[in-house]
């Protein structure tokens, strides 16, 4: 799960670098972000690492 949450702020950082998704490889040809319901610089990423109940 580590692994993950280092992975969604990977994303997130890199998000920062763009300026409206332009040159973006998560962005479409219209400068549209592909992740569709919120932009990655937006993201509430919980940095707490839960274990599942099984």
């Amino acid at each position: 799960m580590k692994k993950l949450i280092e992975a969604l702020h990977v994303i997130q950082n890199e998000c920062a670098k763009y300026d409206n998704c332009l040159g973006c490889p998560m962005s479409t040809e219209y400068q549209e972000c592909l992740v569709r319901d919120l932009d990655p610089i937006d993201w509430k990423i919980n940095d707490e690492v839960q274990k599942a109940l099984l």
